[in-house]
């Protein structure tokens, strides 16, 4: 693989008269940071400086390997936030798989937003994404990992050969979040189908994760989807469609229906779950790697 010598670096802090701002940056070709003024982000006192994170290619060729760290002081507020989608390029003949490495530190009290566009791995790409927090105590977080199908326009869906993202979340030392996604052409050859077949015509697979007292307005605000009488009616009646249509690919996998909201007409589908911090958390690049691979 095409190892960076050093990674890309930010640093947020809070000035004295409580303004973020970026005191320190570093962006290791092809990764640059555009970083635009702090500003109030609603009424009280959440503030967040802007960073857009650029690539010159437009995207991640086969091989590359891009690393980025990201540090948050306390109290500060940092929207992360990408100039259009993360194009992920074909695999090279014999060449290996592309690879983008996060690390965020978010100190006590803190404020991060994680708000990029989706992912598009094209055609017979192959790419693998890891991104790790750490969270202090009272330190608030909002991921948002999404992948999309491909260019539509080509008529390329799920057509990638390999995609795998990682996300590892610790808050206040013990490990709240170690979720991955993958998807692989090659392991749905057992009479499942290929990922497109899998995912059944879906264009977008995604997730967003609320952690933290400054992000409880959103948490308490989603959570509130569930209780309202529409969506409750809605569930009901697509739990009533797979069981009348006997859907068998939801019975092979163990899909409970009742715990998915859906809209057949729009196409849509989501559930939302509460997570508790469970075991310390005590990693190292070793065993980050070691998650990685496993997967």
């Amino acid at each position: 693989q095409k190892a960076m010598k050093r990674p890309s670096y930010l640093q947020c802090q809070r000035s004295r008269s409580g303004v973020s701002h970026i005191s320190h940056q570093f962006g290791q070709y092809p990764i640059k940071f555009l970083c635009r003024a702090s500003r109030k982000l609603a009424a009280g006192d959440c503030d967040c400086v802007q960073v857009t994170l650029l690539n010159y290619g437009g995207g991640i060729l086969g091989g590359e390997r891009l690393e980025t760290r990201i540090g948050v002081d306390r109290g500060a507020g940092i929207h992360i936030c990408t100039a259009g989608a993360t194009k992920i390029y074909k695999l090279q003949h014999g060449g290996s798989r592309s690879e983008q490495v996060l690390h965020v530190r978010c100190r006590e009290g803190s404020l991060t937003a994680l708000l990029p566009h989706h992912i598009s791995a094209f055609a017979g790409s192959a790419y693998r994404q890891l991104q790790r927090f750490e969270l202090e105590k009272a330190a608030s977080l909002v991921l948002l990992d999404w992948v999309s199908s491909g260019r539509s326009g080509r008529g390329e869906h799920w057509s990638f050969l390999e995609l795998q993202t990682v996300n590892q979340v610790a808050y206040d030392g013990k490990i709240l979040l170690n979720d991955a996604l993958e998807l692989r052409q090659e392991q749905c050859l057992a009479g499942v189908g290929d990922v497109a077949a899998r995912l059944r015509g879906y264009d977008v697979f995604g997730a967003l994760f609320a952690i933290g007292p400054r992000v409880r307005a959103l948490v308490e605000h989603v959570a509130a989807i569930r209780r309202r009488k529409s969506y409750q009616d809605i569930e009901k009646r697509h739990a009533s469609v797979h069981k009348l249509e006997g859907d068998e690919d939801d019975a092979r996998n163990g899909d409970d229906t009742t715990g998915w909201e859906g809209w057949r007409e729009q196409g849509v589908r989501f559930s939302i779950s509460e997570l508790k911090s469970g075991s310390e958390a005590q990693w190292s690049n070793e065993e980050m790697e070691v998650c990685s691979e496993s997967l």
